[in-house]
């Protein structure tokens, strides 16, 4: 008589994992070792019956004959395969804890029954299933291909991984081809999405679609934050550092600008509109400032002054010489600025700040392509209208102080001190006509 299992093994598998893929079965292979009643081996060719049952239940879920019989070696191990014959297990859930019978003979099931281990045929199953407990893979785990290139590698027609927890809050990552070729990661409602880092919260994504770095509730599309001077950083292969950060006590202030000797470009409607040099020199409309505020077009003010504290000044004295015959020497002239001439001036300046890169010839040739293209898109329509004014030549021969020569020799005139020049003018002018009236009095008075 046969009392009693020794061991049923627990490792078991499908075969679906290790051998050909039979669509829609479920197959357990089942290994393990008889004995009779004295411990002894039991041996030879016997028909063995097996019964799966639910823990929870004395009541057979499933059973099958091995009728083709099996002979068992002189150490009493035997290897089956349960829902191999007609009696296949596609009818059981792999979600459930089981336990097997084994009858051998005519003989009465053995006691105890013995647990099958979830592992083996959870994660076999041709169909749906659900782990209640935990699993452990100590390889690969392919899902959707036979070869596993990574710990989880799923592949599918876009292929998606979602979490989910009982609030029905669900993150997913899907890999979407081929027309838009990108990965998705995100969640589905309205929910937001949190990068975890270090214990702490790094970046949110909320549902509206704004991003909070060092804040979970940003209150604009970008909102950075940090108790010490938060940063936003821009850097490409040549180092060029850009960056914007708020300065807080005792300053209290936004900075905008760049890191080393590179300038600060304010870039709008495809082109350039305002550009800091890192001389400190700030060009409108023009990138080769040549002054400390070098504006291509027009300003327009209600009132502008300009220092003149005679606190301020020293080595004064008075303007002396004839003026009025310099003046004379000067002449007005109507006239337009030459367009060609001012891109011609804007695009050498450029491509002449692109030798210092040491750029490679077709990265060269594309930006200065680029740089073509931006000063052609530049507002010149300043030059369509006539002008009037001086020969800046001709005033810097006579009043070298209202005029100012550039780092690339082009000049420009001081308008607004002409008054002052023009003041002596006519102040002598009042004195000779003072003194003709008083010629004018004694002559009249003979």
């Amino acid at each position: 008589m046969y009392t009693k299992i020794v061991r049923v093994v627990a490792v078991m598998f499908l075969l679906l994992m290790v051998s050909r893929v039979y669509a829609g079965e479920k197959k357990i292979n089942l290994q393990g070792k008889l004995t009779d009643s004295l411990g002894d081996p039991v041996t030879g060719y016997h028909v063995l019956k097996f019964m799966l049952y639910d823990k929870s239940s004395s009541e057979a879920l499933w059973g099958q004959t091995e009728n083709h019989g099996v002979t068992i070696g002189d150490d009493g191990l035997f290897n089956v395969t349960l829902g191999a014959d007609t009696a296949n297990l596609d009818g059981l859930d792999f979600n459930a804890e089981y336990e097997v019978g084994i009858a051998i003979d005519s003989e009465n099931e053995m006691t105890p029954k013995q647990a099958i281990g979830a592992s083996g045929y959870a994660l076999g199953s041709v169909s749906d299933f659900n782990v209640k407990k935990d699993l452990t893979v100590l390889e690969n785990v392919a899902i959707g291909t036979t070869t596993a290139s990574a710990k989880l590698h799923v592949y599918g027609n876009n292929p998606s991984l979602y979490v989910q927890d009982d609030d029905e809050v669900i993150g997913f990552m899907q890999a979407v081809g081929p027309s838009d070729n990108l990965l998705q990661i995100g969640t589905l409602g309205n929910q937001g999405l949190d990068f975890y880092l270090n214990s702490a919260s790094r970046m949110r994504i909320q549902p509206n679609g704004k991003v909070g770095i060092g804040t979970d509730n940003p209150s604009a599309e970008l909102h950075v934050y940090s108790a010490n001077s938060p940063t936003i950083r821009l850097e490409d292969d040549n180092e060029a550092v850009g960056f914007m950060q708020a300065a807080g006590y005792p300053d209290n202030i936004v900075q905008m600008g760049t890191l080393g000797e590179y300038p600060l470009d304010i870039y709008v409607n495809g082109g350039t509109r305002m550009w800091f040099a890192t001389s400190g020199d700030i060009g409108v409309n023009k990138t080769n400032p040549g002054i400390h505020f070098d504006v291509q077009g027009y300003i327009q003010c209600i009132q502008c002054y300009e220092d003149s504290d005679i606190r301020l000044k020293e080595q004064v004295e008075n303007l002396s010489g004839d003026i009025k015959s310099r003046v004379m020497q000067l002449s007005a002239i109507k006239y337009k600025f030459n367009k060609n001439k001012l891109k011609d001036i804007e695009y050498s300046a450029r491509v002449e700040k692109l030798k210092e890169l040491n750029l490679e010839k077709d990265v060269k040739a594309e930006k200065e392509a680029k740089i073509l293209a931006e000063v052609e898109k530049r507002d010149l329509s300043f030059c369509d209208r006539e002008q009037v004014g001086l020969n800046a030549q001709e005033l810097e021969e006579q009043f070298p102080e209202l005029v100012y020569t550039d780092r690339d020799g082009y000049k420009s005139i001081a308008y607004s001190k002409l008054s002052v020049i023009l003041l002596e003018v006519i102040k002598g002018q009042q004195t000779k006509i003072e003194d003709l009236e008083q010629r004018l009095i004694v002559l009249e008075n003979k």
